[in-house]
Order: structure tokens, then C-alpha cells, then sequence
């Protein structure tokens, strides 16, 4: 939207980050690059605003919360340098060589092997951030604001904000980048005031005191959220586990973990932990990159006719791979899939083994409408025994997060059916994420002793009656014949980016502006949807005008994109484009004041 004539000795170019989690982290490492790169006299101010006080981390990584939640992500994985060209600005350490240096090592002594607490990676963020201050050249200011952003307009060629705290302010920014994560979709006001019900855990501690011994609980969610909140719940409480002789966890109440802990959940599934420190040996044989090229140029994909039995092939092929070893034996590759399954046959023969079923592979209790705590416990128990001894079935689960980066290019390109990617979004996301981003395997040892010790009840897991009781002030539940209540309902499940739920005072302004539409691919669900922008980020207004001031980056784009890692430098890196727009713009009015 910027046209006209700028001194670059004299005005100032402001540009805004609205969220700085590590999304705005990456964004800010980018401009700062590409402006040393290609204007290093031109003088800038960047503002950036956060909710709180934890610039580069943001709420999910925050260096306060409890030592005992964990990453799922592998510290290896962690790194804030990214090889793209420009070259960063300073010389900052990986994540594990930080994490060894002397000034971390208290911080990581709650550490387990390959998996680190998340507040120690926030302290690595908050580290990176400040290096990259410190080498900031002096023609550029960078001011933080702890604000939480509830409006935005255009003032002339450019954009004024509002805040929480603050009326629209005298600045005028020439670039904005939005990178609000799951907070874009949470209103600025919780919800979490009502005492019968806990809309969002975080931070634990704060969101979770009012929550005591006399307390009857029931958790929706049975994912990553859910291994946080009743960590919290027990081990900080002041509960302790403690390891048996074979590596299995007894859990020792504090007298302080709440009455009884329930969950009710769609499928009753758990996530499969991860072990960490795992090669993926096994190449991928027929999800290719030659296959998504000849999908990237047809139209109206079927993820299930098209895309799945693809998925499936390789699933199949890395599991009898890694079970003919077993035996001694090697599996022969082919493009013809009827010799592999040929050479299937053959071994199962002579060995009596389990087959690869991917109907028990996708819901173990497909034959069950009720499940008891004893039937979790043990799926449990059979996921921990599984990734302890790298059996077969692990290398099917190992084989999405190799698929994911492929399917992302069939995803972001928009080739799927809108009635196919509602149904990948809304059924086949959570599937895969449940086989293959999982928690740690220690975290779900806990799960296991919290279960064995009676701290948490699955009885009502799966197709459980819920309402509450206005006159009792309580949440019921009824699952078959058992019938119970409860005083609080906690809510650990986290929306999508495409959810119109919850949907924060900003996001609902933008929208009312017409600065931003929507798009919903879905007729039958109208609760989801997405923002209409281009392959930059940049939003379509309500004139079919693409804003290209304004960029979005990882959660508010989904739905457009797909599994937005938050600390991937990688996937979907919108902060590059952003930031080289911003120096185009420069360097295009630094041109119109020569001619």
C-alpha cells in the first residue's frame, strides 16, 4: 500500500510483529538479515508486540512454567540459524550446544535424554532474541510493547494499532507481520472465569491453582495438552515418581492431586510416544517426490482415493521391511506392489506373526463403542513396550513425519477436493499426529503410573453422555451404567488455525474491516474455515485486493497450509517473503527520491 517519496537519512520505516513467539522470532532475524544485507543506512523501527514479558518464546515455550513439561520435540531439532541466504546478523549456538554450555546447565538438569523441558527452550529462544539485539547496527530500534493487539486500520498508505492498553497510537507502520499462534483464536477475555470450566491450561500454574485436593475433575482431550495438565496436576502437586527396577514408573501421591481425574475423548486413542534419538532408516519407496509432482498438476485430488493408498504402501513396505529382518529374511523392493505383498504371503507361511492391519493400526478399538480404564491402560502399556523395543509396528509410525513435508506441497497447493481436504483436516490430521508427533516416552511412563495408581480414571474415555447440571453446578457423566459428577471441566484440546471458535477481538475487527475474509471450504461446517490469502501470506480484503503490507505466518494461516511446526525455520516460511518485501519497499521509494 506505501507509494510516495521517503528520505531514508531522515524518515523513519516502521514495521510491526503482532505475536512474538518463536514465528515473530524468526521474522525479526530475517528483516534484521535482509537489512543489513541490502540497507544497512536506512533507519528502521521495528515494534514488536507480545501479551507478556517472554519476547521470543510467547506463552508456549515461557522459561517460568514447570520443569516437568516436555518438549516432543527432539533437541537436535531445535536451532534458531537457518542456512537460507542472507547470512544472520550474529553467531548464535544450536539448541544443544547452548543447552551444554555452563551458563544452562542447571536449567537443563531436569532433562531426559533427546527431550529437554519446554521452558528451557524458551530460555534458549529469549537468548537468541537478545543476542540478535546486541548486534543490531544503530540505525535500526527495535521497541518491544508487552500489549495484546485487539484492533488494526488503514491510516492513509499505511496501518494504525490499537491495543489493550493503549487507544490508537501515534505510529504508522509501512509492514505488519502477524504471527499470534493459538492465541489468535482465543479470546482476549478467557473464558476461563467461569469456576465450573477451564477453557485453556496455560500457563499451568496460574490457570490451574483454583484446582485442589476436594476437586472432582473431568479433562476433555487425551493429547499433548492432556499429559500437561495432569502433570500439573499431580506432579505439581507435589506427587513423585519414582523408577522401578524395569524401567517402569510408580507414581506417589502428595495427598494434594485432585479427588478423581476423568477424560472423555472422540475415539479414546492415545498418542504413541517417542523414544528420541531414532534414525529413520527406511527410505520412502512410493511416496515419492515424482508422485506428488504428477498430483501437483491435476485438480480435485481424493486424499483417500488418491493419496492414502500411497500413504498406506509405505506403511506396509517399511513394516514387513523392518520384520523380515527380524527373521533373517530381506524384503525385495518392487513398483509392482502385488510382488511385495506376493513375498508377504510367502513369509507369513512360514511364520506365524501379526500382519500388518491398518484397521487396527487406525483405531485399535474400532469393534468397541465403550471402553474401560483396563483397556487403556493396556494399549498404553503395549505402545511403551513397542517404541522400548523398536518393534516393527514402529516403523510405521515413523513414516508420516517423512510423508508430511511432501504432503504439504499437494496441501499448500490447493489441489485436494474442498470435500477431501475437509476430511483429511478434519478426521487424517489428527489420525497421523496421534501415530507420529507423540510424547516422550518418560511422559507417557507417567500417564501409565498416574493411571495404575487410580489418580486417573478412563471409564468414560469414549461415547460418554455429558451435560451439566444447573441445579447440582456440576458436570455429569454418563458412559453405559456408570454415571458421575464432577466440579470442573477442563478443556485440553487446542483449535486449529481454521477453527472459527474462540475467535480473539482481533481477528473478529479484521474481519468486520474487511481487512481480511474468510473462506469456508465446507458446507456442512460452517465452524471451519480459513483466511482467503495468496502463497505469501498476504490477506485478500473484502474487494479482492491482496494486502501485501500484511503477512501472516505460521497458526492464523492453516487451512491454507499444513502442520506449521513452530519451530521449524522451514515449513511454510512466510518470514522470508516478509521480509524481503519490506526491504523491496525501501528500496523502491529510495528509488523514486533519486529520480
Amino acid at each position: 500500500m506505501n507509494s510516495g517519496y521517503i528520505d531514508i537519512k531522515k524518515e523513519i520505516y516502521k514495521v510491526a510483529i503482532i505475536g512474538f513467539g518463536p514465528k515473530g522470532l524468526y521474522g525479526l532475524e530475517r528483516l534484521l538479515a535482509e537489512i543489513n544485507d541490502k540497507i544497512p543506512e536506512q533507519r528502521i523501527e521495528i515494534h514488536i508486540y507480545n501479551r507478556t514479558k517472554f519476547f521470543g518464546s510467547g506463552d508456549v515455550y515461557r522459561n517460568d512454567q514447570p520443569q516437568f513439561l516436555l518438549m516432543n520435540y527432539e533437541d537436535k531439532n531445535i536451532d534458531i540459524n537457518i542456512e537460507k541466504a542472507p547470512k544472520m546478523i550474529a553467531n548464535i549456538e544450536s539448541f544443544s550446544s547452548w543447552k551444554a554450555s555452563a551458563n544452562s546447565f542447571q536449567l537443563a538438569s531436569n532433562s531426559i535424554p533427546y527431550y529437554s523441558p519446554r521452558a528451557l527452550v524458551g530460555s534458549y529462544l529469549e537468548h537468541s532474541y537478545l543476542e540478535l539485539t546486541k548486534a543490531c547496527s544503530k540505525n535500526i530500534t527495535i521497541i518491544p510493547h508487552i500489549d495484546t493487539i485487539v484492533d488494526l486500520k488503514v491510516v492513509g498508505t499505511n496501518y494504525a494499532i490499537k491495543t489493550e492498553n493503549e487507544d490508537w497510537g501515534m505510529d504508522r507502520f509501512s509492514k505488519i507481520l502477524l504471527t499470534t499462534g493459538h492465541f489468535w483464536f482465543r479470546p482476549a477475555v478467557s473464558k476461563a472465569s467461569n469456576r465450573n470450566q477451564i477453557e485453556f491450561i496455560y500457563p499451568v500454574t496460574k490457570n490451574l491453582k483454583i484446582i485442589n485436593a476436594d476437586t472432582a475433575v473431568c479433562i476433555k482431550g487425551f493429547g499433548l495438552t492432556f499429559i500437561d495438565t495432569v502433570l500439573e496436576l499431580s506432579e505439581g502437586r507435589g506427587g513423585i515418581f519414582k523408577t522401578k527396577q524395569n524401567g517402569d514408573l510408580e507414581y506417589i501421591p502428595s495427598g494434594q492431586e485432585p479427588s478423581k481425574i476423568a477424560v472423555i475423548t472422540r475415539t479414546g486413542l492415545p498418542m504413541i510416544p517417542r523414544k528420541g534419538n531414532k534414525e529413520n532408516t527406511t527410505q520412502l519407496r512410493y511416496f515419492t517426490q515424482s508422485f506428488i509432482n504428477k498430483l501437483l498438476s491435476k485438480h480435485n485430488i481424493n486424499f483417500e482415493k488418491e493419496v492414502l493408498p500411497m500413504v498406506l504402501k509405505d506403511m506396509y513396505y517399511s513394516y514387513y521391511e523392518q520384520l523380515f529382518a527380524r527373521y533373517n529374511n530381506e524384503l525385495r523392493f518392487n513398483d509392482d506392489f502385488k510382488l511385495v505383498e506376493k513375498q508377504v504371503l510367502d513369509f507369513h507361511v512360514n511364520n506365524d506373526v501379526l500382519a500388518f492391519d491398518w484397521k487396527k493400526i487406525e483405531n485399535c478399538f474400532y469393534d468397541k463403542s465403550m471402553l474401560t480404564s483396563g483397556d487403556i491402560i493396556e494399549k498404553i502399556r503395549q505402545d511403551i513396550f513397542d517404541v522400548e523395543k523398536n518393534t516393527p509396528i514402529c516403523a510405521v509410525y515413523n513414516c508420516w513425519s517423512r510423508i508430511s513435508p511432501m504432503f504439504n506441497e499437494l496441501y499448500v497447493a490447493g489441489v485436494l477436493a474442498s470435500y477431501s481436504k475437509h476430511k483429511f483436516d478434519s478426521y487424517y490430521f489428527g489420525l497421523f499426529n496421534r501415530l507420529s508427533y507423540g510424547p516422550p516416552l518418560y511422559n507417557m511412563k507417567k500417564v501409565l503410573a498416574l493411571a495404575e495408581a487410580g489418580i486417573i480414571n478412563f471409564d468414560h474415555i469414549k461415547n460418554s453422555k455429558y451435560h451439566f447440571d444447573e441445579n447440582l453446578s456440576k458436570h455429569i457423566l454418563k458412559t453405559g451404567s456408570i454415571s458421575s459428577e464432577f466440579d470442573m471441566l477442563i478443556n485440553a484440546t487446542i483449535p486449529r488455525g481454521d477453527s472459527k471458535k474462540n475467535r480473539s477481538q482481533l481477528f473478529t475487527n479484521l474481519i468486520t474491516r474487511g481487512i481480511i475474509t474468510e473462506c469456508i471450504e465446507n458446507e456442512n461446517d460452517e465452524k471451519s474455515s480459513k483466511i482467503k490469502m495468496n502463497t505469501f501470506g498476504n490477506p485478500i480484503n473484502i474487494d479482492g485486493i491482496t494486502l501485501k503490507d500484511i503477512t501472516f505466518y505460521g497458526t492464523p494461516t492453516e487451512g491454507n497450509t499444513f502442520d506449521n511446526d513452530t519451530l521449524s525455520r522451514t515449513r511454510n516460511n512466510y518470514a522470508s517473503s516478509w521480509a524481503r518485501s519490506v526491504v523491496l519497499d525501501i528500496l523502491k521509494m529510495k528509488k523514486i527520491e533519486t529520480i
